[in-house]
């Protein structure tokens, strides 16, 4: 769900509490909106503990997971990018010397 559009659930939700009484919904409603907020943030700060720790494949399926709950989270993307990068760069400098060798085979590089 959007960023926004949890904020103007968060506000309807707030808005609906302030005029009744004796309604649970509302509050389940917007305890599961911060959630998501929060699982989010922190399924970030795990994937970046992972990553330090050289757990990159751990660190990008928190990554993955927090996009999946909040896709506005520019910094879950940033990180997902960057572990994808950092857990492909042995594979790529041998790609890359590949692809410099072109048609003329390895002997060549």
């Amino acid at each position: 769900m959007d960023c926004n559009m949890m904020s103007v659930l968060a506000s309807f939700y707030k808005a609906t509490l302030a005029v009744t009484t004796g309604i649970s919904a509302p509050f389940n409603n917007l305890a599961i909106i911060y959630k998501q907020q929060t699982a989010a943030d922190g399924l970030v700060n795990r994937g970046n503990t992972f990553k330090e720790i050289g757990r990159v494949t751990e660190a990008i399926q928190d990554y993955i997971r927090a996009v999946n709950i909040r896709p506005t989270m520019p910094e879950a993307h940033a990180n997902l990018a960057s572990a994808y990068k950092d857990s492909l760069q042995f594979s790529s400098t041998l790609e890359l010397k590949l692809m410099k060798c072109g048609s003329s085979g390895l002997n060549a590089c």
